[in-house]
């Protein structure tokens, strides 16, 4: 039903302020009051937001999943005076499944970074595997965010609470930037680029039948790019003045839309 479809959602509006959660919980209020009959989960119809630089396109692939992020972003000074700059050293963060969102209700998804963000119950800097909903929501835990070195960005697929719903693993590698639109959620230091990244022959598919394999799935497709697009926050200050120069670094929280395309081999 529509109405249960839509509570996916809802359950992120009731502890963040009213200002914040209006445009959501209207949005959503329209949904319901609609003929838009059944909300589908079919992800051949979904378009990508524009960036503000073009990102290149994916032409020829096909969407495998929309994912929210929710995690931090990591830094490091080489010292804490102004005339260093942070260097970035990669990010963890959890994945829930909002694909279905992405189908039927593009537009709400587009709100649903800044609200996660907003969210003071949802410890970006929590590492455990608690968190199996994106907080008070339906929307489902699919999958962890991590860097195995400070350049190679990680997407574990495979922690869906059924086995069946597992996706592998998606090793990336950077392609394309842009920055992130004015309007995007600023944070505390800004939003974080738009990137386009294109997978290694590193990734792993995992079959119909739950074999999980490097390179192509049993129907001959393979993970070919990833989208982070839709950020909020997780930007570092422009300088190091004041900040934690020990080799630990610093974090600041954020989230994005992740758009996982695979592709024939």
């Amino acid at each position: 039903m529509k109405s249960t479809f839509l509570a996916l959602a809802t359950g992120l509006l009731s502890s963040i302020p009213l200002g914040l959660a209006a445009p959501a919980r209207t949005h959503i209020q329209d949904a319901r009051a609609s003929n838009a009959g059944t909300p589908s989960c079919d992800l051949s119809s979904v378009t990508l937001p524009l960036a503000p630089t073009p990102l290149p396109s994916p032409d020829g692939l096909s969407l495998s999943l929309v994912a929210v992020g929710h995690g931090i972003q990591n830094y490091t000074c080489a010292n804490s005076t102004a005339q260093a700059t942070p260097a970035p050293i990669g990010a963890v963060a959890r994945l829930y499944n909002a694909s279905c969102l992405a189908a039927s209700y593009p537009d709400l998804l587009a709100m649903i970074p800044n609200i996660v963000l907003s969210l003071p119950e949802l410890s970006a800097s929590d590492s455990s595997d608690s968190a199996t909903t994106l907080g008070l929501s339906r929307i489902a835990l699919s999958g962890h965010h991590y860097f195995s070195t400070k350049t190679t960005p990680v997407f574990e697929l495979d922690s869906a609470s059924d086995p069946l719903s597992h996706l592998g693993i998606v090793v990336g590698t950077k392609g394309a930037n842009s920055t992130a639109p004015p309007s995007a959620p600023q944070g505390q230091n800004g939003a974080v680029p738009w990137l386009y990244l294109t997978a290694t022959n590193a990734s792993e598919t995992v079959t119909t039948q739950g074999v999980v394999r490097v390179g192509a799935d049993s129907q001959g497709n393979e993970w070919k790019a990833i989208y982070r697009l839709l950020t909020a926050g997780g930007s570092a200050p422009k300088t190091c003045e004041g900040l934690d120069d020990s080799s630990t670094g610093f974090s600041v929280d954020y989230s994005a839309v992740y758009y996982f395309y695979k592709g024939a081999s």
